[in-house]
């Protein structure tokens, strides 16, 4: 017979494979970037990044966040430091891994836009802070959320340092 104690235990899930079929969404139903999730864990989560011209980023880091970076299509540009040091140009089927807490930003390199898989892995020993070393403008911090059918989740979203905010 389970107690009230017992049963106010958590329950363990069994863990369960996911298969995923990605759909790009049609590039001209956004302006900038657009950010499709593919998968999330407790200590892990990956997405698609689009980024068409204006849709980079600034310098940032995150403090318990390891970033792999995996150019599918098109050419991105990886700078860090504060002194906006050339990490690497990367063309298709090259990647760049960020170590937690280390400034970077990218962009994309090229007429064509960048379709780039990101993959982060979470340290939950340490609080996990975004650190804006620049400051973020329009085109750097604003998103479109896709869903990985290619159908329009929000019509985008904006990084703030207090978190993310839906745009109405």
């Amino acid at each position: 017979m389970a107690t009230r104690r017992d049963s106010a235990k958590p329950r363990k899930r069994t863990p369960e494979a996911k298969v995923l079929k990605y759909t790009r969404p049609d590039m001209d139903s956004f302006d900038g970037k657009a950010l499709i999730r593919l998968v999330q864990s407790d200590i892990m989560m990956s997405n698609i990044q689009l980024v068409k011209e204006g849709g980079d980023n600034a310098l940032h880091s995150h403090a318990g966040m390891d970033g792999f970076w995996f150019v599918l299509k098109g050419r991105a540009r990886f700078y860090g430091t504060l002194d906006d040091e050339l990490i690497a140009e990367l063309g298709p089927h090259e990647g760049v891994f960020i170590p937690r807490s280390y400034p970077y930003w990218f962009e994309t390199a090229g007429d064509e836009p960048l379709e780039i898989l990101q993959v982060e892995a979470l340290d939950r020993s340490v609080k996990n802070t975004r650190t804006d070393h620049k400051p973020m403008t329009e085109g750097t911090a604003e998103a479109h959320l896709f869903d990985m059918d290619g159908v329009r989740i929000t019509r985008g979203y904006r990084n703030t340092l207090t978190g993310i905010e839906d745009r109405k």
